[in-house]
């Protein structure tokens, strides 16, 4: 899902990180089971200072 950019209105998700005041973009990552991958048991999370706009 994205939001259009730069057509003169603020995106949603914009509007609500000023609002509530959140800077962090967390990303979980797991394995699913019944999927063969290269690495089994895959417990990651990614996150990022998403202070823009």
């Amino acid at each position: 899902m994205a939001t259009p950019i730069g057509k003169g209105h603020r995106s949603l998700n914009l509007t609500l990180r000023k609002e509530l005041g959140l800077y962090a973009n967390v990303r979980p990552c797991n394995s699913l089971p019944g999927y063969k991958t290269r690495y089994d048991d895959v417990n990651l999370v990614t996150i990022r200072e998403n202070t823009e706009g």
